[in-house]
């Protein structure tokens, strides 16, 4: 009889995790997977989210978001080394980042990072395991350039003072541990960008490279064709202002500047474009209906775009007051990410699109498109 009580309240005190039904397995690289090849393992309970490591149980990281798509983080992630004790402190409001907080393996904070309500860092240090400041720091960034664990990272960051006026930056690539970016700034927080600025791709080839006096005002910049041709060369004037630009084709031949500015486009048409995302919002069924159909307002999406026609990030600007119906439409926007790239003066840039989408009973009736 002892034995069978035992038992009983083996089973009734172990962990809820390990027998939870919504588990999600995931890799050294949070991707779903079988749990035989799983280092981690996820539960999420509604808006709430826990991860836990796979080889021990051990807390990971918990947190919660507004929203049912686990999409917009809001309060206090907090994460954890496998021995309990707390790596990292983050606290979001409204998906941003308002404190950042880093910590060595014994206990001792190692950065601090606090932003304002613009989402603008304005103050950051570091520190060594045993107390003091430290001038050199290593952090993780993601494709949208907002930090990250290291698992899921894109870039490698490492910044590092030279002098009380100059910090350097450095951004690698995980994948190859290629530099990314090269860089100078004034002040540990980067505002102001200083000397050289330089850019490379995955293979190694630069693709931008600009100059900047002491006081942050550009002087020159040269960008690059994939077959490491010159494409463009900027000349700024004494106050930062563009003074001239000359162009080449990827053969080498200079080319005649368009002066107009061409707009990032969709690949298949701006119409098409916007008919079938309004269609695969509309045809969505993950909000209930009888829900949904109380909706009424607009929600403004802000898409950044970069040169090569890539999109760098999608996150809502001006919310409507229905948070599940603008996590729908940001997920949305987010899987369209290859557009034709915009021009200024015949060389291409990067732009920020402002998407705004109308909706009337929970169906989008209006989009409007504008450029910044």
């Amino acid at each position: 009889m002892k034995t069978i009580l035992l038992i009983l309240q083996l089973f009734i005190f172990c962990p809820v995790h390990s027998i939870a039904a919504d588990t999600t397995w995931l890799n050294n690289k949070w991707q779903p997977c079988s749990k035989e090849n799983a280092a981690y393992f996820s539960i999420n309970k509604g808006k709430q989210q826990q991860l836990y490591y796979n080889n021990s149980n051990a807390l990971l990281m918990k947190g919660s978001f507004s929203d049912e798509r686990l999409l917009y983080k809001e309060g206090t992630f907090t994460w954890y080394f496998p021995d309990g004790k707390l790596k990292d402190s983050i606290t979001y409001v409204h998906n941003s980042p308002r404190y950042l907080a880093h910590f060595h393996s014994n206990g001792q904070m190692k950065t601090l990072l606090l932003y304002n309500d613009s989402n603008r860092a304005v103050f950051v240090n570091s520190w060594n395991q045993d107390g003091s400041v430290s001038f050199i720091d290593t952090f993780y960034h993601d494709r949208k350039h907002n930090e990250c664990n290291k698992d899921t990272a894109w870039l490698k960051g490492i910044i590092e003072r030279e002098t009380d006026s100059c910090w350097h930056l450095r951004f690698y690539y995980i994948t190859n541990n290629r530099l990314y970016i090269n860089s100078y700034y004034k002040q540990r927080l980067c505002t102001t960008r200083i000397k050289d600025f330089e850019k490379y791709n995955e293979e190694g080839k630069l693709t931008d490279s600009s100059l900047y006096s002491l006081n942050g005002r550009r002087q020159e910049v040269w960008l690059f064709h994939h077959n490491c041709l010159i494409s463009a060369y900027k000349k700024y004037d004494s106050l930062g202002k563009l003074s001239g630009t000359t162009v080449w084709d990827e053969y080498g031949n200079e080319q005649f500047i368009d002066p107009a500015i061409v707009y990032p486009s969709q690949p298949e048409g701006f119409r098409a474009w916007k008919n079938k995302v309004m269609m695969q919002i509309n045809n969505d069924s993950s909000i209930n209906w009888s829900k949904r159909s109380q909706y009424y307002g607009r929600v403004s999406i802000k898409l950044a775009i970069d040169s090569s026609g890539n999109l760098l990030s999608a996150y809502t600007r001006n919310p409507s007051p229905y948070p599940d119906l603008n996590s729908l439409i940001l997920f949305v926007c987010r899987q369209y990410d290859k557009w034709k790239p915009g021009t200024v003066k015949g060389v291409r840039s990067s732009f920020i699109i402002n998407c705004n989408f109308y909706f009337t009973g929970g169906k989008i009736t209006g989009y409007q498109q504008t450029y910044l």
